[in-house]
């Protein structure tokens, strides 16, 4: 057991702290008790000195006047038995003067303490006939100081470890003893024996402490980590077999997605081919919608060709028969004859002149029919004539589709503005939507002004500006509008304003992607519902 406590640490821990504590209070407590015994044995001394100097100084003083040496020897020898006077001498006084008259002991003392005091004879306290001076050797009382100081010192330190030894065990017996136990059991506290409680069978001590508390505390714990470990194995199990049942539903959900991919992108080539035909029929039917202008463009030329090739052919056939008879004619006849050729000339170069433009027109008419690609390739083009040109198919075929419409046209152009690298097909794409949806809507608001039988005049302003870079075209209408709440929607794909089977909602879609991705540019919307709708263009120059 001894070997166990002083390998207890705490134990060993506590016993330091006490050795050093009581130490310390020993040693202050030694030197007060020391410093006590110093002052007793200094008052010892002074009261031996008060007693020879109550007692000795009559009876000296006597034997002084009458000179009697052998009764002074007598008395200073029974000064010196007291204690720690090793010296004295007697010094007489004669007529002023002072002699040694005797001294008696060790003379030469290196720590002394002096008293000194004077001897009277007679009745009159001022004759003085000599002085007695006495040497106390202090090196006794610093020995025995110091003895008692060491006797003190280690009686108490003696008693310092008896006490902490005691101390040290009872604590080794109270604490630490249960400590260890509780470590090693700490220690060895596992998976395997987690069965296993902690028994600690505590002293006779009836009060409950601390460390009975962290008994139960532990075993608490253990019965805790108990509980803990079996729901740990339980939810494990639990885990292990949501892991198999996961791994097989992954795979299932896996083979779904990959089925459904496969279906999506089916259906998402399904939607890109739909999207091409719709863009198709989009052309398809802003063509549809050209057709009738189309076709009194081309109509006013193929009537001046009709009509100049009948009024040549007639004049041709007159011709022969004149030429015929070109030596019978006259002057005047001859002069005529002339008149008439070069009118079958002029007539010649209308037929060319109008046969171009039909052309020109059935040139455009192919162009919009292109496939539904948009193109990449620019040239360098007039904006203004593409303009003009579009303006008057959606005109002329919105004439057609609807007798009696009409419209006031205002054109402000900026005849500043250079030709612009376009792809002619695809900006004249975006001018006929526009300008097509304009007209639109100012037909159906004149329908509905009509039903009100109030007066509405439709107006269609188109204006161009260069400006900071940029060419600005702005198409305006005082047609239906379009609702503040729609204009963020109006170049989504198939978004529409228009009846079902009027429109495909892929005509503004398709003109912000020509105007952005194809010329960098920007198209906006502007409009009032009632009473205006305006687009603007900006493109770079």
């Amino acid at each position: 057991m001894i070997k166990q406590l002083f390998k207890s640490k705490i134990s060993l821990m506590l016993l330091k702290f006490i050795v050093i504590i009581s130490g310390f209070f020993t040693f202050i407590s030694t030197l007060v008790q020391v410093y006590i015994d110093y002052r007793t044995d200094l008052s010892t001394i002074q009261r031996s000195i008060t007693q020879v100097k109550d007692g000795y100084s009559h009876s000296i003083a006597n034997s002084l006047w009458h000179l009697d040496t052998e009764q002074i020897k007598v008395q200073i020898e029974g000064i010196l038995r007291l204690r720690d006077i090793e010296y004295i001498k007697i010094i007489e006084r004669k007529r002023g003067k002072t002699s040694l008259f005797i001294e008696k002991g060790e003379k030469n003392i290196t720590r002394k303490l002096e008293s000194r005091f004077n001897l009277r004879y007679g009745k009159n306290t001022n004759n003085i006939i000599g002085e007695v001076v006495i040497h106390v050797n202090l090196d006794h009382v610093y020995e025995r100081i110091l003895d008692r100081f060491f006797i003190i010192l280690i009686t108490q330190m003696v008693k310092t470890f008896l006490v902490s030894f005691i101390i040290l065990f009872i604590i080794y017996i109270t604490v630490a003893k249960r400590i260890i136990k509780i470590g090693n059991y700490a220690k060895r506290l596992g998976h395997q024996n987690i069965e296993e409680e902690l028994i600690d069978t505590p002293p006779n001590i009836s009060t409950v402490n601390e460390l009975d508390e962290l008994v139960l505390s532990l075993n608490l714990m253990r019965t805790n980590l108990k509980n803990y470990l079996n729901n740990r194995d339980e939810a494990e199990e639990q885990l292990r077999e949501y892991k198999t049942h996961l791994e097989d539903l992954v795979m299932k959900r896996t083979k779904q997605l990959n089925d459904k991919n496969e279906l999506l992108e089916q259906k998402l080539r399904e939607i890109n081919t739909m999207q091409d035909q719709m863009i198709a029929q989009e052309k398809l039917a802003s063509l549809g919608n050209l057709t009738s202008g189309i076709a009194h463009e081309i109509n006013n030329p193929l009537n001046f060709v009709i009509n100049f090739a009948q009024i040549s052919s007639h004049s041709a056939t007159e011709l022969k028969a004149k030429i015929e008879k070109l030596n019978q004619l006259s002057q005047d006849e001859k002069a005529v004859l002339e008149k008439e050729l070069e009118d079958i000339s002029t007539m010649t170069k209308e037929i060319t002149t109008h046969g171009r433009r039909a052309e020109n027109i059935i040139k455009s008419m192919l162009e919009h029919s292109r496939s539904s690609e948009l193109s990449q390739e620019k040239e360098s083009i007039d904006i203004h004539e593409i303009l003009e040109e579009n303006l008057n198919f959606a005109f002329h075929a919105m004439r057609a589709k609807y007798r009696g419409f009409h419209v006031n046209l205002t054109k402000d152009f900026d005849q500043s503005i250079p030709q612009l690298m376009l792809s002619k097909p695809d900006i004249a794409r975006v001018f006929l939507n526009l300008f097509s949806n304009a007209f639109y809507s100012l037909i159906k608001k004149s329908e509905n002004k009509s039903d009100d039988n109030n007066d509405f005049m439709p107006e269609l302003i188109v204006t161009t500006e260069k400006k900071n870079g940029l060419v600005t075209i702005k198409i305006k209408d005082n047609g239906l509008g379009i609702d503040k709440e729609l204009i963020e929607e109006v170049f989504n794909p198939f978004f529409t304003t228009k009846p079902a089977g009027e429109g495909t909602g892929l005509g503004l879609s398709l003109s912000y992607d020509i105007i952005t991705n194809i010329h960098s540019g920007n198209i906006a919307v502007n409009s009032e519902i009632d009473q205006y709708c305006e687009f603007i263009i900006q493109l770079p120059i």
